[in-house]
């Protein structure tokens, strides 16, 4: 739930995989909502945590941007990818997974954050966890993003859905 500039301001040190080898936190350094750059930890699950420990082990890297540019031959450069970039690898690796041109067209580096917000919700996380999850300063966003889904699951549709279902029940 990074947004971009924190995505690629990421560094190999920030990780820190708890003992057990199941998950871990990220330090994300400074972000919009940290104006006193203190920086915040966040959750990595077990299968970001296997991916993330994947990429660095193949790129070979211990120290710096965990998320760095690519040669020509494909061997990673010491220098941090440009939040510019992420958005286009997020419309690449729609283009790869078989999307179409017109839905790819909607994809942006941000549709991670929105996405992940509208899955929280739907597992029943409420507004508050999901500020903190996605780093806003208030619930002002994940709110907006959630509209037209709390919409669907807020008291009237609950009411209407209880009274088909014991009309149905008759």
């Amino acid at each position: 739930m990074l947004r971009r500039s924190e995505l690629v301001a990421l560094e190999v040190a920030d990780f820190k995989p708890t003992p057990d080898a199941q998950d871990g936190t990220i330090r994300v350094r400074s972000s919009k909502a940290d104006q006193a750059g203190h920086g915040a930890e966040r959750y990595v699950s077990l299968e970001a945590r296997r991916h993330l420990e994947a990429w660095l082990d193949a790129a070979g890297l211990h120290e710096g941007p965990v998320f760095v540019r690519l040669n020509r031959n494909a061997q990673p450069l010491p220098k941090a990818l440009h939040p510019n970039q992420v958005a286009l690898i997020v419309k690449d690796l729609a283009h790869r997974a078989g999307y179409r041109k017109r839905e790819i067209n909607t994809i942006a580096a941000h549709s991670t954050r929105i996405g992940a917000t509208h899955a929280l919700a739907e597992a029943g996380t409420d507004v508050l966890q999901v500020q903190q999850d996605g780093g806003w300063k208030s619930p002002q966003m994940p709110a907006t993003y959630l509209r037209g889904q709390r919409a669907r699951s807020g008291g009237m549709a609950q009411w209407f859905r209880g009274r088909s279902s014991r009309s149905a029940a008759k």
